[in-house]
């Protein structure tokens, strides 16, 4: 019995498991990105995968989901558009976030942020109004 290739995408697009493919290729897939324009944004599980540029307000807020709601393996990137502007990446109650930033004055090199303050480790990562956008 032949299955047709719509049949297989439906089957692939309704699949409720994890599927291991040894070293299968896929192409076509599109990066989602998205320009956050409010002062403050609250992702959603979602979210996951997509790039998000900012810096186009004054002074904002980025709030993650909580690991609860995200879900394993929960990611995405953040990629400053707009210098002068401050915002704080954050963690919801007592979740803990961990992650890097590339700069461009330490030659490009990761640095893990965000760095332990007090009695608040990894709760909020914090872009400086001299930061330099990505390129």
């Amino acid at each position: 019995m032949a299955v047709g290739s719509a049949r297989i995408e439906r089957l692939l697009e309704t699949l409720r498991r994890e599927l291991t493919m040894g070293g299968t290729i896929f192409s076509g897939l599109k990066l989602n990105i998205e320009t956050i324009t409010e002062d403050n944004k609250t992702l959603t599980a979602a979210d996951s995968g997509t790039r998000f540029l900012f810096g186009s307000v004054s002074t904002g807020t980025i709030t993650l989901p909580t690991v609860a709601t995200a879900g394993s393996g929960w990611h995405c990137e953040f990629w400053l558009t707009t210098e002068g502007e401050e915002t704080t990446i954050t963690a919801p109650g007592t979740d803990l976030i961990l992650g890097h930033i590339v700069t461009g004055a330490d030659n490009n090199n990761r640095q893990l942020q965000p760095t332990a303050t007090g009695n608040a480790p990894f709760e909020a990562i914090v872009i400086t109004t001299n930061a330099k956008k990505g390129t």
